[in-house]
């Protein structure tokens, strides 16, 4: 199937870029089928972003993103990566694997496509930061759930990173970074609905290529200049909304929590009871048992002389510490 679609897209675009698929220590069966893949994705955001280049593509696919500084010429891409892109080069790095979790090598190559095939739609031009990683987000379909929740807790905490700020560059730690990408991706989102047709995408970076200017470009397509869509991203998620996707997110997180606790805790009274059952003398088991289910930590138990209470005690001491941790307070 996968072969009938290629042919199909090729057939139906004015050229076939030569595309050379490298696998740096990965199986010659999977580099194979990659190829296939890197083809069909080429072909397909080609006609979704209206290029008509035909200049060969590299793509590289290594098991772990660490491995890629090694490669000649090699890459340097921050620890959070999963792929990356050299539009000028015609370049682009993907990762099975990056830090230790494995990847969505279909979206993750996607996105790094559309970073090429971008700029071959300007001519070369330099897009904002924001634009050029909110298309490229917007094309692979990364802009989701996942991002819904970045939004809804920066809403809340008042902690929006201005599109401005996002001209040049991203910021370098995962957790800003993320937020960026989240933002960029609704931004593009929100451009192509204020568009209101298929081909906002296309028809934007072909006037960015005859040379007009990225804030003109974006009046002339959706009607709304690089600040306006600033506005419109904070404005996308109400308060009410963000505090209902936090709410929940948190309502979840504290059922797992209570969940775990009332798992550990059952499992130490258990060992506890097996401790006390495996005593001796059976006229201070049941002294012990009692004490137990009051003590809550290991100071107020080593002040009693009798030795069952002690050692059922020194059981809960060890117990207390564990189920506190878990609820991480």
């Amino acid at each position: 199937m996968l072969s009938l679609l290629l042919l199909a897209a090729l057939a139906a675009a004015p050229c076939a870029p030569a595309v050379e698929v490298r696998g740096a220590g990965m199986p010659a069966s999977v580099v194979a089928d990659f190829a296939d893949e890197v083809r069909l994705a080429l072909a397909d955001v080609r006609a979704r972003l209206g290029s008509t280049d035909c200049a060969p593509l590299t793509v590289t696919l290594v098991p772990e993103m660490r491995d890629a500084p090694v490669l000649d010429p090699p890459w340097h891409l921050p620890s959070w990566a999963a792929g990356g892109a050299m539009p000028g080069a015609r370049r682009i790095v993907v990762a099975v694997t990056a830090a230790g979790a494995p990847q969505d090598w279909h979206t993750t190559l996607v996105h790094e496509i559309a970073h090429v095939v971008t700029a071959e739609a300007t001519g070369g031009r330099a897009l904002p930061r924001w634009l050029d990683e909110g298309i490229a987000r917007v094309v692979a379909g990364e802009h989701g759930v996942a991002d819904v929740s970045l939004l809804a807790h920066a809403r809340v905490a008042d902690r929006f990173l201005p599109l401005a700020a996002l001209e040049h560059g991203f910021p370098p730690g995962a957790a800003d970074a993320a937020l960026a990408y989240a933002e960029a991706g609704r931004a593009v989102s929100l451009l192509q609905g204020a568009a209101g047709a298929g081909d906002a995408l296309p028809r934007l970076l072909a006037r960015i290529a005859a040379g007009d200017a990225v804030d003109d470009a974006l009046v002339a397509v959706a009607g709304r200049a690089g600040w306006q869509l600033d506005a419109d991203v904070r404005r996308s998620l109400s308060g009410w909304a963000a505090l209902a996707v936090v709410g929940v997110e948190t309502d979840v997180a504290m059922a797992a929590c209570a969940a775990v606790v009332a798992v550990v805790g059952v499992r130490a009274r258990r060992r506890l009871r097996r401790r006390i059952e495996a005593m001796d003398d059976p006229n201070t088991a049941a002294p012990a048992v009692a004490l137990a289910r009051f003590v809550h930590g290991p100071g107020r138990a080593s002040s009693t002389s009798s030795p069952s209470v002690a050692s059922a005690a020194d059981a809960v001491g060890r117990v207390g510490p564990l189920a506190g941790a878990t609820i991480a307070w």
